[in-house]
């Protein structure tokens, strides 16, 4: 099936936006996650930021595996380091990883034939900052490479695409499952048996990373960061139901608002795209039917927002497509309604305090869950003991 119009539909063409665009809103959305990380003089993030600068730390002077969370950012982060500061790399790399993953959607918007309005929207999706404000944030290298890897499946790249989720493991395990999750829908949709192998053989190359943590005594959950603590958890300690104001307000209503409208159009006109959407669309509100097994994951409706981006831009797009005047003027609300969230809420979901390099020194990394404990731990008398990845008792 093509993503192209039914008859008695719209044309990409009469809903195509003026070329100056796209390029314009990047840049502007690009110059503003800068803007949000250079106000703030020194690192801020969450607890797990000092375990990365540790880790980034160790690699660059033994190179090796010393914990369960995938080595690739840490191993750029050792090459980069000399050269940049370890205290800057975090920012370069936020700011790297948001472009990539802009860039990324749009090469998978034109891939799959969709309507540039969609990648606009993408673009100006408020979430995005709360990614790169809170370090490091390494799942938005994650999330590029997924769309990088479903527009490389659309052009039936299989040997691209396979190459791109083994490097998803190496970098990120959570991605990397919502990479196989996304590409193993599209090609069921599409009917596309050889990008199920692709899918398959990809997840293979990541074997030797899951070889290293079962002979270092890890079980496969723990190499999967699905252990105690890590993405896997009960449902009552980190719940974000008493904060649906903020997804709301995150997600911004003027994209789902046209989403909504857009959704019974997208069915019908980009039919294996659609599937992936609603599939995505489920997968997002697994806080909600998981709830009553008490289980949760990490992704949950606040941090799952990274990946109703798709379903609500691709839609909301479709929908701006289709009627075309109604276009500059809901843009113009994303636009003005991400600014205005970037400068007011968008820490409020956040753990976020000032780090100090002096405070990664003595951390010791666990090695088959991602935890460490620190002797001194300064900073454990400021981290709330219910938030994960605490450190436990030295």
């Amino acid at each position: 099936m093509t993503s192209e119009p039914k008859p008695g539909g719209v044309s990409l063409a009469e809903g195509r936006l003026p070329p100056w665009l796209f390029p314009s809103v990047v840049a502007a959305v690009l110059a503003l996650h800068a803007l949000r990380l250079a106000q703030s003089p020194g690192l801020h993030g969450g607890v797990d930021l000092l375990a990365h600068l540790r880790m980034t730390e160790l690699m660059g002077e033994a190179p090796g595996v010393r914990n369960v969370y995938p080595p690739g950012y840490h191993a750029l982060g050792a090459l980069l380091s000399p050269w940049v500061g370890l205290a800057s790399f975090p920012k370069l790399f936020a700011v790297a990883a948001a472009a990539l993953s802009i860039g990324a959607f749009r090469f998978f918007q034109r891939t799959a034939g969709l309507p540039d309005q969609a990648a606009v929207l993408f673009a100006l999706w408020p979430y995005s900052f709360t990614l790169s404000w809170m370090l490091p944030k390494i799942e938005v290298g994650g999330y590029a490479l997924i769309f990088l890897g479903l527009g490389l499946l659309w052009r039936r790249r299989y040997a691209a695409a396979a190459v791109l989720l083994t490097l998803s493991f190496w970098l990120h395990t959570g991605t990397a499952l919502l990479f196989g999750f996304c590409g193993g829908t599209l090609a069921l949709a599409r009917r596309d048996g050889w990008a199920l192998v692709a899918m398959a053989l990809g997840a293979l190359g990541a074997a030797p990373l899951m070889a290293v943590h079962l002979s270092a005594g890890c079980s496969l959950q723990q190499a999967l960061l699905f252990g105690e603590g890590d993405y896997l958890h009960g449902a009552s300690r980190h719940g974000t139901l008493d904060r649906g104001h903020l997804a709301l307000a995150l997600a911004s209503p003027p994209i789902l608002g046209a989403a909504l409208l857009g959704a019974l159009a997208t069915w019908r006109q980009h039919r294996p795209i659609a599937i992936l959407c609603a599939a995505l669309a489920a997968l997002y509100l697994q806080e909600l039917w998981l709830a009553p097994f008490g289980i949760a994951t990490t992704f949950d409706l606040l941090r799952g927002l990274a990946m109703l981006a798709l379903p609500a831009c691709v839609a909301a797009g479709v929908h701006l497509a289709r009627h075309p005047r109604l276009s500059p003027w809901l843009i113009a609300a994303a636009a003005l309604w991400c600014i205005g969230t970037t400068f007011t809420i968008v820490k409020q979901p956040l753990y976020w305090r000032p780090v100090a390099l002096e405070e990664i020194r003595d951390l010791r990394m666990a090695r088959c869950r991602f935890g460490w404990t620190a002797p001194h731990a300064s900073h454990r008398r400021r981290t709330p003991p219910e938030l994960p990845g605490t450190p436990g008792p030295p």
